[in-house]
């Protein structure tokens, strides 16, 4: 039956039941000795108010038992069932909730029950300006009820605000403010007939607060787990969005959410995944690997990836950190990109490369023997020829013998420039030299040529079996770095370092010039960049290496390159070399 009936029988029970001593009571003064007729109807007033009070409190315990173990679409349902019930016992016409906007600039309607107009139930009135309550804004602020027997009784200060609620139908008011960590979370508002001074009576009001702070609760949950279910059903969009096998973790790798790429691959259904720990699902001998990426993700706070081979199947397990509003990693997405067939292209295209590379050495030291054997014997031929017309013409006269000179002396420049280029375009060995050699006397014939000290060390280099791609490339490198150097840096001193540690082979080139600023420089667009630095790191990065440029304005250029090396042997030899 009616909540309101089965309330109003307990509580006659429970009248009947009290003991004698409760219905003492001091608003009774004896001042003159009453009839026993009078004394019956204090009686019967004392009943009706104990009844009265008794049927609230039972109310409010039969609003706070429908309230346990709501589930999420029950829980509006039940508010506005409990506005109802309220508003209907204390005699209000109009009953509501409202809740801070995600502004925090107005109150929201979000319950609402309307006793005068049933066909308007379950429209909700319009936001509510903080400033409304400008008069009482300081009693909610101090959690304290609000309350207005009658529109009428509102002082001259709150004139703005009892027209506002005059016009907006609300007569005689009560606000109870519903406060979370000191903060207004949100208000019940009960509102009288129309036309009718309406008296809250005080017992009641410390009891709706009651309620009022188990609708705060409920509402906060579903808030909070609304986020939850909108979070997933997110996290499962993004999941599913993408081909790769993907599931969200937390940092202790336990598995929130899966895709249906990654239950299609481990053979598996979503229900059997979620819940389990990450590391229970992949090889014994990678969790220790799983475990350092997480770590390394949530320290750092950045992606965390790394290739992985699988037989003929190649992996790349990549780990997003997600954020909590704090800051905090607090979950982590991880998804596993099947890279086989972009690693056969890259190997396609390295290959074709390496073989282009080659082609243009083979081509080089055509050019460069071409230049030394050809190009440079006759340059010597003719300038020969030249010297010996002062042999051959004994009475030259003076301007034409210093026209020769002049010749003489320019042939010898083209001669000094035609080798000089020829030695340029050999690749390292082409004399029989091993890398450090060749380097080395590299090193040796840019400080005499160029006034520029170069300080070369080597280390290690006989631990590791070099092919020709390796060697040229390192070759290469420190040509442009001291080409660069001697057009651009104003160097005194340069340092190259060649050292093998496996797995890397590190190149060091350092000089104490003028320096410049590296961000504007990767700022620019390739077109605009050096082509030095553009064609570094095209050759570093056939290699799979890294090259890094460090340099500030007046203090000099670092380049540091690591390329991968295959180890030959275990004995350890050191090369050097100073000029």
């Amino acid at each position: 039956g009616s909540p309101l009936r089965w309330i109003s029988r307990a509580c006659s029970n429970a009248a009947r039941k009290r003991p004698p001593e409760t219905w003492k009571t001091e608003d009774v003064t004896m001042q003159t000795k009453p009839t026993y007729r009078e004394l019956e109807e204090r009686v019967r007033e004392l009943e009706r108010k104990l009844h009265g009070r008794l049927s609230f409190e039972y109310l409010v315990k039969f609003i706070s038992t429908s309230f346990v173990n709501l589930p999420l679409e029950g829980i509006d349902e039940a508010i506005n069932r409990a506005i109802r019930l309220l508003g209907e016992f204390i005699g209000a016409s109009k009953s509501a909730i409202y809740t801070v906007s995600d502004d925090v600039k107005t109150f929201v309607n979000t319950h609402a029950w309307n006793g005068e107009e049933p066909e308007r139930q379950g429209q909700l009135g319009e936001p509510i300006p903080f400033r409304r309550f400008g008069y009482f804004w300081e009693q909610l602020c101090r959690s304290e009820f609000v309350i207005i027997n009658r529109t009428g009784d509102i002082p001259a200060q709150a004139e703005l605000e009892r027209e506002w609620y005059e016009s907006n139908g609300f007569r005689s008011l009560l606000f109870i403010p519903m406060v979370l960590d000191r903060k207004i979370y949100g208000l019940v508002s009960f509102s009288g007939p129309p036309h009718e001074i309406r008296l809250w009576p005080e017992e009641f009001i410390i009891l709706i607060r009651l309620i009022a702070d188990r609708f705060m609760n409920l509402l906060n949950r579903k808030n909070v787990e609304m986020a939850l279910v909108q979070s997933k059903r997110l996290s499962e969009s993004l999941l599913n969005a993408t081909t790769d096998s993907a599931m969200l973790i937390t940092p202790a790798g336990i598995i929130l959410a899966v895709n249906d790429a990654y239950c299609q691959m481990a053979g598996k259904k979503t229900p059997d995944i979620i819940g389990r720990n990450l590391f229970t699902l992949v090889p014994r001998e990678l969790v220790h690997q799983r475990k350092t990426q997480i770590q390394r993700a949530v320290a750092e706070k950045k992606r965390i990836f790394s290739d992985e081979e699988d037989g003929d199947r190649c992996w790349r397990h990549v780990f997003y950190p997600v954020f909590s509003r704090s800051g905090a990693v607090d979950r982590l997405a991880y998804y596993t990109h099947d890279i086989t067939g972009v690693r056969r292209v890259e190997r396609s295209i390295r290959g074709l490369t390496h073989e282009l590379i080659q082609s243009q050495e083979n081509e080089r030291l055509k050019i460069a023997s071409s230049l030394h054997d050809n190009v440079a014997q006759e340059l010597a031929s003719l300038r020969i020829h030249c010297d010996a017309l002062f042999d051959q013409i004994p009475g030259m006269p003076p301007h034409a013998r210093d026209l020769v000179s002049g010749f003489s002396k320019t042939i010898k420049s083209s001669i000094e420039t035609v080798r000089d280029l020829a030695y340029e375009l050999q690749p390292p060995g082409f004399e029989g030299q091993d890398l450090v050699t060749s380097l080395y006397r590299y090193c040796q014939d840019f400080s005499r040529k160029h006034g520029i000290r170069v300080d070369f060390f080597s280390g290690g280099l006989n631990n590791f079996s070099l092919d020709f791609n390796t060697e040229n490339t390192v070759h290469r490198i420190v040509q442009e770095a001291l080409a660069n150097i001697k057009n651009h840096a104003e160097a005194e001193k340069v340092a190259v370092r060649l050292v093998a540690s496996h797995p890397i082979l590190m190149l060091r080139i350092e000089d104490d010039g003028k320096g410049f600023d590296v961000t504007s420089l990767k700022a620019r667009k390739n077109g605009s960049r050096p082509r030095g630095l553009i064609h570094m790191e095209g050759r570093v990065r056939l290699h799979n290496g890294k090259l890094r440029v460090r340099s500030k304005p007046g203090m000099g250029t670092r380049i540091l390159v690591e390329l991968p090396l295959t180890l030959e042997n275990s004995s350890a030899e050191t090369n050097a070399g100073e000029s």
